[in-house]
């Protein structure tokens, strides 16, 4: 199986720019090494390069979203069967990739609502960043599963991810003011000066168990510098 090329294919029904497909890239290479080469320090060179590149069609599904405010049913019909293709190179359960594909389809129900009036502050807090989240899930399954481990994500690392991915936004801010439909449910809440909800990411940040405090304290300082 390493032999094999299981790099997901380019979409040509949705072209990216050379200095998109750059930017796409870098941020690919970075998200691996920052949340999944630790986990997976001895893949062979072939399925680490398989995972960045299923990374980056993540990453140019995010781009379509944010740029396209209407969604081509043919377009999100390539994404999919693309991610399925994916992982039937390699060789998964067809039940693990079910529920890894339906948490990704779920994510991109989300942002279509957008576009149908509805806000991100509608979903709640935990629900919204766990399905953000949705990608980095699937890659630590896909890596556990190749390590032969039991492809699931313990209470501890889903909510490592949700904190994570809240900081996302907050370092996103400037970056997703310049798209129409970014995602970013904190600049959505900014934007509407909704005080409640704006406190609710302090409450539930501190709600939070078993997380560093060096974490929780840098991602709330950072928060605190907003304001309605």
């Amino acid at each position: 199986m390493e032999n094999r090329d299981l790099s997901p294919q380019p979409n040509d029904n949705y072209i990216l720019t050379p200095d998109e497909e750059r930017a796409i890239s870098e941020k690919a290479e970075e998200l691996y090494a920052k949340r999944i080469a630790p986990y997976a320090p001895d893949l062979a060179p072939p399925t680490r390069g398989a995972i960045i590149n299923f990374q980056k069609l993540v990453f140019v599904v995010d781009h379509y979203f944010e740029h396209n405010e209407n969604l081509n049913p043919a377009s999100l019909n390539s994404f999919w069967k693309q991610f399925k293709k994916f992982l039937d190179d390699l060789e998964m359960p067809k039940d693990l990739q079910a529920t890894l594909l339906q948490d990704i389809k779920d994510y991109a129900d989300i942002e279509a609502s957008i576009r149908t009036g509805k806000r991100l502050a509608e979903y709640e807090i935990r629900f919204f960043y766990f399905k953000k989240s949705c990608d980095v899930r699937m890659q630590r399954h896909i890596i556990r599963y190749l390590n032969k481990q039991t492809a699931s994500s313990s209470d501890s690392e889903i909510i490592r991810d949700i904190l994570e991915e809240i900081e996302d936004d907050v370092d996103d801010i400037e970056e997703d003011k310049l798209t129409p439909f970014g995602g970013n449910r904190f600049l959505e809440i900014l934007n509407s000066k909704d005080v409640e909800k704006l406190n609710e990411y302090d409450t539930f940040i501190n709600s939070l168990p078993n997380l560093p405090q060096d974490l929780v304290q840098r991602i709330l300082d950072k928060i605190s510098k907003f304001g309605v």
